[in-house]
């Protein structure tokens, strides 16, 4: 049995490091190129092996180096990946990262084999979701592919947590039933239609998805820290001050967080506690899987906070 059971996407990063961004027909000189292994599912599953979950990885890798790369990787992070499938005519995914001075990014992704995972994969992976504790997913796989798991999960009771990223909206079927639901604030405002820059706006998304049957929100704030929706009403948690270097990972540290703590069983407020600590330590560093940090980076970060406070 896993902890963790991550059903998600590889994608090796192209970060480009400008000052600013381009505007519409411009062209800008980049400070520095990074490259490094990435992609939210896989990103997901490091950040909760590296608190101690006991992960495996489900995913198609293109039949090259790229795929390579990250085989090496899953072995070194010791999480189980033999449901991660090789694919012969698409590449590995990748994608293209702007990041400008302030370290805020935007990011385009070209799915290559992750968008080859078909919607059948279900049967093949049903005894991997039914002795795992907690299925991640995020929407960087094909939609139908997606829909599938999420159907084969609810009728079997499985817990779920969905980031949905890259955001679109999804139908009141899909999201009847989901046990957690992670948007950032431009993602809550795709799913529901509605604006979330001021708090009593976050607030109402939140009601909405709660009126469509998503039993436990937590949306992600930047700065701001989150908000949490669930049975016992709607509540907002600050987050940590830090000096910020690199967003790129920040919501997938926070996740793979998260869901340790769900799985943990710890309360929520607690999961969501752990999850910031986590967060705010991968925008202290560079890149993705090397800013996830491990649970004793993530413990001496809440005690450093503690002592501040006190």
């Amino acid at each position: 049995m896993s902890d963790v059971c991550v059903i998600g996407s590889f994608v090796m990063d192209t970060c480009v490091l400008v000052d600013e961004f381009p505007l519409p027909g411009q062209t800008v000189i980049a400070r520095k190129v990074r490259y490094s292994a990435g992609g939210k599912g896989c990103n997901q599953c490091v950040a909760a092996a590296r608190l101690h979950a006991d992960c495996e990885m489900i995913g198609m890798l293109g039949s090259d180096e790229a795929g390579k790369t990250f085989l090496e990787l899953l072995q070194k992070e010791g999480i189980r990946h033999e449901h991660v499938t090789m694919c012969s005519h698409a590449p590995t995914g990748f994608s293209q990262i702007q990041m400008d001075a302030s370290a805020e990014n935007k990011i385009v992704v070209v799915p290559g084999a992750n968008y080859c995972m078909p919607s059948d994969i279900v049967e093949e992976i049903a005894n991997r979701i039914l002795i795992s504790r907690l299925v991640v997913l995020q929407m960087e796989l094909p939609m139908e592919t997606l829909s599938a798991i999420l159907s084969f999960c609810k009728e079997n009771k499985k817990p779920v947590l969905l980031n949905p990223a890259p955001a679109k909206p999804l139908s009141s079927e899909l999201l009847n039933g989901i046990d957690y639901l992670t948007p950032n604030e431009t993602e809550l405002a795709i799913l529901t239609g509605m604006p979330c820059r001021e708090k009593d706006e976050v607030r109402s998304a939140i009601q909405f998805l709660q009126k469509k049957g998503v039993k436990h929100i937590v949306a992600t704030l930047g700065e701001r820290g989150c908000a949490i929706g669930d049975e016992n009403g709607i509540r907002f948690l600050s987050g940590y001050p830090v000096t910020v270097v690199d967003t790129v990972a920040a919501g997938d540290a926070f996740n793979g967080a998260l869901a340790k703590g769900i799985v943990d069983a710890l309360p929520l407020c607690e999961g969501v506690k752990l999850a910031n600590a986590a967060g705010a330590l991968a925008v202290t560093r560079p890149g993705a899987i090397p800013s996830l940090p491990t649970m004793e980076e993530v413990k001496q970060f809440l005690v450093h906070q503690e002592e501040e406070v006190a």
